[in-house]
């Protein structure tokens, strides 16, 4: 399976399949280091998500929920929930990642497995537990087969699907009989949400040139003040700072590569001005560009199933 990069991982309303038409489920790993400001950007998808941190913690926000996670903790990411993490100072973030849609669970979503079961989670009614810290012995054996998936996704023997799905589905009678009819947003919460996705989407559609926060203001038909305040409220930066972690990463990326000078990849990533490029890019990274490349650490996250 090919290696991804956190960039990669986190394209804002992800337009690719997660598996294939008839598996679709993808399997995601991420190996962290320590020598980057490493998080998974502000995204959202279809599929319902369920992450296992391996090794280290980070801080991951939910539709504005904050959860402080570490390892073997499990989070259950809702169907369509604006979410993103960032590790936590001087500790590695590692984890892997399962993404599915429920016609995996169920194609004909028409029996009463679907009916009952399924599609109360995805169309967000039924709420399932959002971070799980393995005290208990279901919760335990919960881990234990979300890495068993991960070991069939590994080995990919014949038939490993019918496995995958066998366990997929002992993790959903688990997580549906601790389920909850899912809250209501706090007023004005889910509306924020709402409004935010097509700033975010816009920032990563035109990261490649100059963007002004008019303009940006303008694309989303807000007042400028108010897509700052929204903005900061939701994503907990500023549009700057986000726009330059994420034009960062993105460079970050293609220096990895190697196919572009240095200068190219400023250019690429909406930086005209060399000397501003070393300076954001040392500011996230630590080092200058032409470190990293030389470094022993250019080397991208390691990702599967994408």
């Amino acid at each position: 399976m090919p290696n991804k990069t956190l960039s990669d991982f986190a394209a804002l309303h992800e337009p690719v399949s997660h598996g294939t038409a008839l598996f679709p489920i993808a399997l995601y790993e991420i190996t962290s280091t320590l020598w980057m400001e490493e998080r998974i950007w502000y995204h959202w998808h279809e599929e319902l998500e369920i992450l296992v941190v391996t090794r280290g913690c980070a801080r991951m926000n939910i539709a504005g929920r904050s959860h402080d996670i570490r390892e073997q903790d499990i989070v259950i990411v809702p169907s369509g929930a604006l979410h993103s993490a960032s590790r936590t100072p001087g500790q590695p973030f590692c984890f892997f990642a399962l993404v599915f849609s429920p016609s995996l669970l169920d194609r004909s979503g028409s029996d009463d497995i679907y009916r009952k079961y399924i599609a109360p989670v995805f169309e967000n009614r039924l709420q399932f537990p959002e971070h799980i810290v393995p005290h208990s012995a279901w919760q335990q054996e919960l881990l234990t087969l979300l890495y068993s998936i991960r070991d069939l996704f590994a080995e990919k023997a014949p038939g490993f699907e019918l496995l995958v799905k066998a366990r997929l589905l002992e993790i959903w009678h688990a997580l549906a009989a601790r389920s909850i009819p899912a809250s209501s947003p706090k007023p004005g919460e889910d509306r924020a949400a709402h409004h935010i996705k097509p700033v975010l989407a816009y920032l990563q559609k035109n990261y490649r040139r100059q963007i002004s926060l008019r303009e940006v203001a303008d694309a989303v038909h807000m007042s400028e003040g108010h897509l700052c305040r929204l903005f900061r409220s939701v994503t907990g930066m500023t549009l700057t700072d986000y726009l330059h972690l994420y034009r960062i990463s993105v460079s970050a990326d293609l220096l990895i590569q190697n196919r572009h000078s240095i200068s190219e990849v400023a250019g690429m990533t909406g930086f005209n001005n060399i000397s501003y490029f070393n300076k954001i890019f040392r500011r996230y990274m630590h080092m200058t560009p032409t470190q990293f490349r030389q470094s022993d650490h250019a080397h991208p996250l390691s990702f599967t199933g994408r």
